[in-house]
Order: C-alpha cells, then structure tokens, then sequence
C-alpha cells in the first residue's frame, strides 16, 4: 500500500527558493518534503514592515550610543507579527500539518489547531552569547529572545534539531517537553548528488587545503593562513584556495575564488570542483549552529579540520572523518594535524572513505526525511 501524501504549510520567513538563504537549508528541505512527505505549499517569504525597519533603527542607534543590541528576530514584536500573518495564511488553505524553518518567532506566535513541526539549527539559551548577534542583549532583549524559543518548542507538536548542542541547549528551558524534541541531521545542500570520490594519490606535490565562508574573520581565516604558512616553514608544499569571501590580506600561496552564488549553475560548479580537487577542507569557524558545509565535505570524502564547538561535533567524527580542535587552536595546531596524515597516508585514504560513508549513511536529505516522516504521521 502507497504512503499517504500529506499536504504541508511550509513556513519561512527567507525566500525558500532562494539557494542563498540560510545556505540553502530551506531550498533543499522544501524540495525534501515535496519529494518524500506530500505537497508542499510554501507561505513565505515574509517579512514584518514596517516592525522591521523601526527594529533595525532602534538596534542601531541602541548599539551606537549604548554598546547594546536589541534581538528584534526574535522579539515580542516579530513573534505577534509573524503569528498574525501565518496564522491567516494557514486559515485560508487546507493542510494536514505545518512546518515552521528556522523562525521561532514564527512558530511562537502561530494560532492553529493543525500540527506543528518546528525545524532549527539552535536554541537561544546556547546561541546567547554564542554568536555576536546575540551578544550584549538588553536585558528585556534577552528575556524576550528566550519567551520565545521556549513558545517556539511549545506550541510545536514536534521540534527538530540539526545538531545534539543544539538540543541541548533547549534542554535549559525550564518546563520544555524534551520528548517531543528531536536530533536529525541535514544533508548536504547539493542539486546532484556527487559519485564516490575518485582516486586521489596522497601525498601529492602539493596539498590544497579548501576554506570556504562568507566572512574571513568569523570563519577563522587568519587561522587557516597560519596552518598555511606553518606548512610551508616545514617544506610542505601548499595552497590554500578560499571560497566565499575577499581576505583583506595576500598570500602568494593562496588563491582567491571570491563569493560563488548557489543559485548560478557556472559558479555552483566552480565551488564543487574545489571540493572534489581538495585534500582536506580547513574551516577553524568561531562559531557555528551546524556547519552545512561539513555536510558537502562529506559528500566529496574531504577530511575536515574544525574546532569542537556548536554543532560540528554531530558532523565531524574526530578521529574518523576529520580532526576537531580546541575552538581557540592556533594554525600551527591545525599543520600539525595535517603534517600526521601527510606521514600516515593510508589514515588519510580511510578518512575519506570514513567521509563518504558519514554523507550515505546520516548527512544526507533522504535520511533526514527518513526520520522526520514519522513525526508527520504519527497522529495518524
């Protein structure tokens, strides 16, 4: 007998047809859903005006003057706002559940009697002070922040996590119901999905190292310069290639590709030839939810070498698939890493495989259906 076909709500506040967004985790979740739970019907995107303009205002001047920040995504505000407008959409359709992506806000505020299952890559009691977008909160700011997440989990009949911090974060909510929260890994944001990893000689002549991130200080670059320089001290030859941003800094041994747009099928292949030509992929991040870029490590069987912080830990086996440092290792921690498997070539040749393998088996978007689905049909 067929499974049944669920019409779902797909609530956003980004544009889900948008690869840029949020990496393209609500592309390539909506696709998901569509693909393996029902028809989909997407509500957003949907922003709150004019809250948003008079939000960003007061978070401006509130940081000027004061060194404050007002979390106005997450505020009393944006939940009534949000809630207002999805709830209206919802009334005017006909839907067997709903998905709320990457907004508490919205899930916080919505007025429904179908259920509800609310998807993130974090909780707020972790994110606070985590992330410098939530740092330095006004107290108000703060307590709002939290009201909301905790309602967000709440009111949903089921929430996903992508990470286990993440769902130990929420844990600090006092009163949550943790049995209905979940730890379901993403998959890696690909249109198609890559081969298994072609042979690779290892060591070659030179080694590639990959960093990819939109912002070179908050990703760690100047960290994955140093692991850079470090290997060349010691007469490794070495390149690093960086994808997604413009460092202020030069390097003879380092190539710039600059930002590759996702949604452009030209520079969306130039980014994966990187991935397939790489030796190891080098992201020393100083903060991260998750990390989909892991995810796509993965898929090309590229050893990764990250700290241990946020929720890389649930991509990144240490040991196994790549090597997770202490958040604040300097470059030379990371060379060094890199320096054992240049010395031990067949361990890299089994991380890779120990990679690949990871991206089959967990981080990929059928087996995130796999486990969501029966959350979907578990009230029959």
């Amino acid at each position: 007998m067929a499974e049944q076909r669920l019409t779902l709500a797909f609530i956003t506040v980004d544009d889900p047809r948008d690869k840029r967004a949020w990496s393209g985790t609500n592309y390539f979740l909506m696709r998901t859903l569509q693909e393996y739970c029902g028809e989909v019907e997407a509500l957003g995107p949907y922003t709150p005006q004019p809250q948003k303009f008079i939000a960003q205002v007061v978070n401006e001047l509130s940081l000027r003057l004061f060194g404050r920040r007002y979390d106005y995504r997450h505020s009393a505000l944006f939940r009534r706002a949000l809630g207002r407008y999805f709830s209206r959409k919802l009334k005017a359709g006909k839907y067997d559940a709903v998905i709320v992506s990457a907004s508490n806000a919205a899930a916080a505020g919505l007025r429904t009697d179908l259920p509800v299952i609310y998807i993130n890559d974090r909780s707020i009691p972790g994110a606070v002070g985590y992330h410098k977008i939530l740092k330095q909160l006004w107290g108000f700011s703060l307590r709002q922040s939290v009201e909301t997440d905790k309602l967000a989990i709440s009111r949903s009949m089921h929430t996903v996590f992508c990470s286990q911090w993440a769902a130990d974060s929420a844990a600090l909510h006092k009163g949550v119901d943790l049995s209905r929260v979940r730890v379901i890994p993403f998959g890696a944001n690909i249109e198609n999905e890559p081969g298994p990893p072609a042979a690779m000689p290892f060591p070659p002549q030179q080694i590639k190292l990959l960093f990819a991130g939109v912002n070179w200080h908050d990703k760690g670059g100047p960290v994955a310069l140093q692991a850079l320089e470090y290997l060349l001290a010691q007469g490794i030859s070495a390149e690093l290639v960086v994808c997604g941003c413009t460092p202020p800094v030069q390097h003879p041994n380092m190539r710039v590709k600059g930002f590759l747009n996702k949604n452009i099928p030209a520079e969306f292949e130039e980014l994966l030839h990187e991935f397939r030509t790489a030796h190891f992929f080098l992201l020393p991040t100083r903060f991260e939810a998750y990390g989909l870029v892991f995810c796509e490590s993965a898929a090309f069987g590229l050893p990764v070498l990250a700290p241990a912080t946020g929720g890389i830990p649930t991509i990144v086996h240490h040991g196994e698939t790549g090597f997770l440092l202490p958040p604040d290792a300097h470059g030379q921690a990371y060379a060094e890493k890199i320096l054992e498997l240049i010395h031990q070539p067949e361990r890299w040749q089994q991380m890779r495989t120990q990679a690949r393998a990871r991206y089959e088996e967990v981080l990929n978007w059928k087996s995130f259906a796999q486990g969501l689905r029966p959350l979907l049909t578990s009230r029959g």
